[in-house]
């Protein structure tokens, strides 16, 4: 390019300088070693250059030579070689800092197949002392040269290949700039992918937007079907799917469940089975001519999904199947079988087929006696309640027995739990349960999302099929919009669940209980079938669905002392061992050490991210995680597992240490046929031992400050966190994410494994950080009995809860976690990175 004054400027390949006069001639085979410059030039000291690729020289501002072109030139070799970056961190300071401080890890370690001479000389180009680089171009070139006969003597396939490609281009670059540039337009969709695509995907990953990340994810793939990298962000930002129908061949579609308007993503038609789909919560939509469409929100980690879609027109139309489950009522545990419900409220139209048939002259549906203050009412007494406005029969809200003008869409309301009654009875239906109704809502779960697409705090309800609320099993607008009449009684009252446009979200947890004969303007229902009989203990009073743990008695301390005993183990050897080492994240080097478990004939896999932007030995975070690690049998699933809540730890300096419990991921084995209460004892106190058994080997390693441990759980991590708090007294501090009394399961198992009676006996400071729309720890009732009763005096403990549901905001956790860090462990430094060799414990 030529500037308007004539001067000739060299663009595109970084910064170029002439070092030589003009009509001075250097030899060829050696290096210029002071420039002769005349003209202008850039002012001394200035940082010049495209950062992640500059020299030492360059990114500390001094005089650059022949020595810092070859330092770029094998920053570019190593990633071609390795498939990332020498130099890559989170800014471009800590970027110039890593290129005067830090030396990457040896390609080797990314690439086995790659001959010594060829890893030798990428470090030799990588010195930061010039003088111990090659000295030119012309001696790289010679190097590389005596290198090939290595590459091409022997096997290989297509490895081998791409190494003699690699060596083909820095000849060509070292030839000249011809070859380099038809190189790097041959290979620009493969540098763009490396560049642009992958650092995003890696990006989306840690914002948990999965679909993005899965789509660009496969879009690199396609570009580079065989990367590792490429790989290693697909299986951390998908999860194993398998999903079938009756009848077979649905088309299958998928969206992120918190974006309705986006693409629908094909996976193909039922049955699938074993395919990578996103990780997270998604809409699920099959599609079968002649048969209703079915959209349901779900994550496929929690198991392998059954649809049984329903005909066009047929006996079931307008219902969704909701498969068998068990429900948690006050503690105790209720099976339910299959069974049908309605997709939808019943809007005014249904019910006005009810009242044009003589829903209220005949008694054949009315099954129930009507009681008022007492005492039973006789028919014609009963009847004169339910009237309209005019004195019609009908709903509350009705004029002249009809329905407002242009309402018929709306869900029915104004109607008492008689009417609701005698209405399902019409249809040949029933009222729910009011244990059927949270099944098919998805209460039992985690499913807080469903909230930011309910219709709550409006000005009134809205049609019953309009909305993007869609619950697990395919219901819509069971979260707000009007509340729904179930079938069971607490005292005198009837259930009226789900919460209405006049609730606060909260209320679609909380049940409530009113009068039968109340008809209010946001009360209305949906009906059930059931294929069988439905059992007494389902349709039997309910005094209390949900557990209130405030007041919970934890046990003596002579009780107590025996319950400990359990945990309790002989020492013996570790014979622990490092079996791999991963240094592919710009972030962490992973480690994988195994060790002898605390019973016999087993080890325990222990996953350790030590931090590369601080100096050992390191504070360290030790992680158990939530129950989705029981049904995932590897390991290469823990970063799309709850470790995502915690992996900021080692990129702000701390080590991260994942133990794989019994039963968790590589150790998960099939069922037990006798699992059972004592077997689930046994397993926590398993659980326990294998925490114990890593803190030992925590002991032995000289990077691991073992006098500065923390422990972090999440969900059922953190409703143990107690037992593991008690039993294993070397930790000082603790961040427990998402967690409270569970009376899921708790209450039906031992005593000795129950968190209430370990919680007191806490005496370190613990953060609890947790949703405000937790469904499966209620922020009253589970939430705030458990923080209550820990025994951490009340200044060194901290209850933060945040919009959201199970699992807490991560721009919260993170921002809480590193403050109660810093305030207990102490600040982390920034330093030298550590050596390449850690300690391998023994």
């Amino acid at each position: 390019m030529i500037a308007g004054d004539g001067t000739v400027k060299v663009l595109d390949f970084g910064l170029a300088k002439q070092l030589t006069a003009p009509d001075a001639e250097a030899a060829p085979t050696s290096a210029p070693t002071a420039p002769a410059v005349t003209g202008p030039q850039t002012a001394a000291g200035a940082v010049l250059g495209t950062v992640g690729y500059m020299s030492p020289e360059q990114a500390a501002g001094r005089p650059a030579g022949a020595p810092s072109d070859v330092f770029s030139l094998g920053v570019v070799l190593y990633e071609l070689l390795t498939g990332r970056r020498a130099f890559q961190e989170e800014s471009d300071i800590s970027t110039l800092a890593a290129i005067l401080h830090k030396d990457p890890p040896p390609p080797r370690e990314s690439r086995a197949d790659l001959p010594a001479d060829l890893d030798a000389l990428v470090q030799a180009c990588l010195e930061k002392d010039p003088a111990r680089r090659p000295a030119s171009a012309v001696e790289l070139e010679a190097r590389l040269k005596a290198a090939l006969p290595g590459l091409e003597g022997g096997g290989g396939g297509l490895r081998r290949a791409g190494l003699l490609t690699v060596a083909a281009v820095v000849l060509l670059a070292v030839a000249g700039a011809g070859g380099l540039i038809w190189f790097l337009r041959a290979g620009a969709e493969g540098r763009r992918v490396r560049l642009e695509i992958l650092p995003r995907v890696q990006q989306l990953i840690e914002e948990r937007d999965h679909v993005a990340a899965f789509l660009l994810a496969r879009e690199a793939q396609e570009a580079l079907p065989d990367d590792p990298l490429v790989q290693k962000l697909l299986r951390d930002c998908t999860t194993s799917a398998t999903l079938t129908s009756e009848p077979p061949g649905a088309r299958v579609q998928v969206q992120a469940y918190a974006a309705p308007e986006a693409e629908w993503l094909d996976l193909g038609p039922t049955p699938i089975q074993g395919i990578r789909v996103p990780e997270g919560h998604l809409r699920i939509r099959l599609t079968l001519p002649e048969h209703e469409p079915w959209v349901a929100g779900r994550n496929f980690r929690f198991g392998p999904i059954h649809v049984q879609l329903t005909s066009e027109g047929g006996e079931r139309a307008g219902m969704v199947r909701v498969e068998a489950g068990d429900v948690h009522s006050g503690g105790v545990r209720i099976d339910l079988d299959p069974f049908w419900i309605d997709r939808l409220e019943v809007t005014n139209r249904e019910y006005q087929r009810f009242v044009d048939a003589g829903g209220y002259r005949s008694r054949d549906h009315w099954r129930f006696p009507v009681r008022k203050d007492g005492r039973e009412l006789s028919w014609q007494e009963a009847m004169d309640l339910f009237q309209d406005t005019t004195g019609r029969p009908g709903p509350a809200g009705w004029e002249l027995g009809r329905f407002p003008e242009g309402k018929g869409d709306l869900p029915v309301t104004g109607v008492c739990w008689y009417e609701a009654a005698a209405y399902a009875a019409f249809a040949g239906k029933e009222l729910p349960t009011v244990h059927h109704w949270r099944h098919a809502a998805g209460l039992e779960g985690f499913f807080a999302d469903i909230l930011q697409f309910s219709h709550f705090g409006g000005s009134g309800p809205r049609p019953a099929a309009m909305g993007d609320g869609v619950s697990l099993h395919g219901t819509l607008n069971m979260a707000g919009n009007v509340s729904e009449w179930c079938f069971n009684q607490t005292g005198h009252e009837r259930y009226l669940v789900g919460g209405s446009w006049l609730d606060p979200p909260y209320v679609f947890h909380d049940p409530l209980a009113r009068d039968p004969l109340t008809r209010e303007s946001d009360g209305g229902f949906r009906c059930a079938v059931y294929d069988a009989p439905v059992a007494a203990q389902v349709t039997a009073p309910v005094d209390g669905l949900i557990h209130d743990f405030t007041g919970v008695e934890p046990a003596g301390d002579q009780v107590f002392q025996a319950f400990l005993s359990l945990y309790r183990f002989d020492p013996s050897p570790l014979n622990a061992r490092v079996e791999s080492r991963d240094d592919s994240s710009p972030y962490w080097r992973h480690e994988v050490a195994s060790l002898d478990a605390a019973y016999p004939g087993e080890r325990v896999q222990v996953h350790l991210f030590l931090p590369r932007d601080a100096p050992p030995p390191w504070q360290t975070v030790v992680f158990a995680p939530g129950s989705e690690s029981l049904r995932l049998t590897s390991s290469a699933e823990i970063a799309t597992s709850g470790m995502s809540f915690v992996d900021f730890l080692p990129r702000a300096g701390r080590a991260l240490v994942h133990p794989i419990f019994k039963e968790t991921f590589d150790r998960n084995t099939p069922a037990d046929p006798r699992s059972g209460p004592q077997s689930v004892r046994d397993l926590v106190v398993a659980w326990s031992r294998d925490l114990q058994r890593t803190l030992d080997y925590l002991e032995t390693r000289e990077d691991i400050d073992s006098s500065r441990l923390a422990f972090s759980g999440l969900s059922f991590g953190a409703e143990f966190g107690p037992i593991y708090l008690v039993v294993e007294p070397r930790f000082r501090t603790a961040v427990l994410l998402g967690g409270g009394f569970d009376d899921d399961h708790m209450l039906e198992e031992p005593p000795e494994i129950q968190p209430w009676h370990f919680a007191p006996r806490v005496r370190i400071p613990v953060l609890m950080l947790n949703g405000l729309n937790d469904f499966l720890f209620p922020l009253e009732t589970a939430q705030k009995p458990f923080f209550d009763l820990l025994g951490t005096p009340a200044a060194d403990k901290r209850h933060v809860v945040s919009p959201g549901g199970h699992a807490p905001d991560k721009k919260v956790v993170i921002r809480e976690t590193l403050d109660w860090l810093d305030r207990y462990l102490g600040p982390v430094t920034p330093g030298a990175p550590p050596a390449r060799q850690s300690a391998s414990g023994s």
